[in-house]
């Protein structure tokens, strides 16, 4: 770059004749581009300064001259090859399921590569424990990222590289970043230049602005796992669903705020005020040039939509039949997926043993000459990385049929929970009754003059400790 801070002392000290003589290792070390090599060289010689390249005395002559210029086009060139290079020998240890780079995030160290082994990533458990924390503040309380980092820095949770507090910034990298699941990807993003390339004046990178790339250009490597993939799973769901449910820049109270979707056409409805009145009214209703309206369902008023639910809501609560009928169609669902979860387990390990096959005769091959150790090692990374690959799937439905399984809810639990919900219904305010809603309901959807609501029960085996202080905001859904 021609934008150095050393460099331009440089040049002025050679307007200001400052010195005789400029003393220069050799070309590259100038600049390792041949047109700023020239640009510098030429104004230090209008300055009437001697140029001394210590690794070969260039003299004022045609040939020397030409010399310069071809190091300077080969420095050029060699820098544009060592990129490459330093390029494709980090995408060849990516594909090979090895971590690139030696910065770890939160809750992890990188442990350096050494002769006998590759680098890799560590869990550090301490940090790790603040990692669990963090989900389960955004899993179970349904806390946002600000309330996730006022929650630890109140609570005196050391925060990251050395800080005085946490950032809403950082505790929404965390719960955002699937390394913590068990993988992180490589070549996800690429450099560019931004507007503000130009107005710093000095950087060592002009490309300092990242943009992401198509998620199959994504090289997933394996690391050590913080959280489970269902956790990982609820976490994103909830940080979609935060977003969703947003109070941020709203002029008017909706109790549905983000819930109501239309059955026609399948978006969103949308809070609409009107002559002091507040309606829900179908979003694609909305859409103007190029698109045309596309949903024809008209609005309903607010105050009758959120009568009908919390009606309906209520209702259940004081009759836990109710749920308990829709908790038995739950568990005969839940069993025929386990059913077809076990089927396809049973597939992939019958293939994981086909792979295993495959690389024991690769082995035997080897041994009896048949194949080079090239061929050999050729064969050996295509192997690993299919039985990779089918290793992480048969964990993936592993844990989708044992989460499955263990979400099974008890015809006491539900009791309980209505008890405990019951005796608060009638004192709830506004505020309450949101936070109450977005805890049980999914999705209310409207088909015509009729409203059904999609939600979730939540219960937990500390449901007797909860009934005894009153508190039933932090119970964990299930």
């Amino acid at each position: 770059m021609l934008a150095r801070p050393a460099l331009d002392q440089l040049r002025d000290d050679c307007a200001k004749k400052e010195f005789e003589a400029v003393l220069i290792s050799c070309p590259d070390r100038l600049a390792r581009k041949y047109v700023y090599q020239e640009i510098v060289i030429e104004e230090i010689q209008k300055s009437e300064i001697e140029i001394i390249f210590l690794n070969r005395p260039i003299a004022d002559t045609p040939e020397d001259r030409m010399l310069l210029g071809i190091q300077g086009l080969v420095a050029e060139y060699e820098k544009e090859k060592i990129r490459e290079r330093s390029r494709r020998g980090k995408l060849h240890k990516a594909k090979k399921g090895l971590v690139v780079g030696g910065l770890a995030p939160y809750g992890y160290r990188y442990i350096r590569k050494t002769p006998e082994r590759d680098g890799y990533y560590e869990i550090i458990q301490k940090e790790a424990k603040i990692i669990k924390q963090i989900f389960d503040l955004l899993i179970r309380d349904q806390m946002s990222a600000r309330a996730i980092a006022k929650y630890l820095t109140v609570h005196q949770f050391p925060p990251p590289r050395r800080g005085k507090r946490w950032n809403n910034s950082t505790t929404r990298r965390i719960v955002t970043n699937e390394t913590y699941a068990g993988t992180t990807y490589y070549n996800k993003r690429y450099s560019v230049e931004t507007e503000n390339s130009e107005t710093s004046k000095y950087r060592r990178n002009k490309k300092n602005g990242r943009r992401m790339r198509p998620k199959d250009q994504w090289i997933p490597i394996t690391v050590p796992a913080i959280i489970s993939r269902r956790t990982w799973q609820l976490a994103q769901a909830q940080v979609k669903r935060n977003a969703e449910l947003s109070p941020r820049n709203a002029k008017y109270r909706y109790l549905l705020q983000g819930l109501v979707f239309c059955s026609n056409c399948g978006s969103r409805y949308m809070g609409v005020p009107c002559r002091e009145a507040l309606f829900y009214r179908c979003s694609n209703r909305q859409r103007n040039f190029p698109l045309p309206p596309d949903c024809k369902v008209g609005s309903i008023k607010a105050s009758t939509l959120e009568s009908a639910v919390w009606g309906g809501v209520c209702e259940a609560i004081k009759n836990p039949e109710l749920l308990m009928t829709q908790v038995e169609e739950l568990k005969r669902k839940r069993a025929t997926r386990a059913g077809a979860l076990e089927g396809k387990i049973r597939k992939i390990e019958l293939r994981i043993s086909k792979v295993k096959y495959q690389e024991d005769r690769m082995l035997d091959a080897y041994t009896a000459g048949a194949v080079t150790l090239g061929q050999l090692r050729g064969q050996m990374d295509r192997i690993k990385q299919n039985k990779q690959q089918l290793e992480e799937e048969k964990k993936r439905l592993i844990e989708e049929r044992n989460q499955g399984g263990s979400r099974a809810t008890k015809e006491r639990d539900i009791k309980e929970f209505c008890e405990l919900a019951e005796e608060r219904l009638e004192s709830f305010e506004f505020q309450e009754k949101r936070k109450f809603l977005r805890l049980l309901v999914d999705k209310v959807w409207l088909e015509g003059d009729c409203v059904r609501i999609k939600g979730v029960i939540p219960v937990s085996s500390g449901m007797a400790k909860k009934k005894s202080n009153g508190n039933i905001a932090g119970i964990t859904s299930l």
